[in-house]
């Protein structure tokens, strides 16, 4: 096996498509550009479901900001008890 192909035969591995066994003795000899298109199809075939997800979320703006906007609220709670902590520890107190 060359040694370049040792990490894409793992990318393929990873992908629930192939078996590793399969996928070593059907690569295992080949010269990198037999292998790459190989390789390309499967890292296609291993990303569809982000790429399928990535356009339902950006469909739809709304969806987008909501989430955004509850993260956003979400890590200021957070931080706020965060900074609060940090100022206690310090003995600094809230200006009135």
């Amino acid at each position: 096996m060359l040694l370049h192909d040792a990490n894409s035969i793992r990318i393929r591995v990873r992908s629930p498509v192939y078996a590793q066994e399969s996928v070593v003795e059907e690569v295992g000899s080949m010269r990198w550009g037999q292998f790459k298109p190989l390789l390309a199809d499967a890292l296609v075939e291993h990303l569809r479901p982000i790429q399928t997800n990535y356009g339902r979320i950006t469909e739809d703006p709304a969806y987008l900001d909501s989430v955004l906007a509850d993260g956003a609220a979400a890590a200021n709670v957070v931080a706020t008890r965060t900074l609060n902590n940090c100022r206690e520890a310090m003995g600094i107190t809230a200006r009135s």
